[in-house]
């Protein structure tokens, strides 16, 4: 669900930025700015990842260093 989300937003975001790129600029331009835009994909849809599943990154991470028994966790007596 929110992958499609993701995906919604930054076809919109696309469509945009393509159209106001177009109105001032030829095709070229377009496509160059089209390019630009798919680098920035996977950045976006990381932020909007960690940003949703934050809360199972930080539980899991938790989890993987009481398991290690590093001292962040000797003050807790377990």
């Amino acid at each position: 669900m929110i992958t499609a989300i993701t995906v919604i937003i930054y076809l919109a975001l696309c469509v945009w930025i393509g159209r106001m790129v177009s109105f001032k600029h030829g095709p070229v331009h377009m496509a160059v700015m089209s390019l630009v835009s798919l680098l920035f994909t996977p950045i976006v849809t990381l932020i909007i990842w960690a940003v949703y599943y934050r809360r199972y990154w930080f539980g899991s991470m938790d989890y993987y260093w009481y398991r290690r028994g590093l001292t962040k966790y000797r003050h807790l007596n377990i």
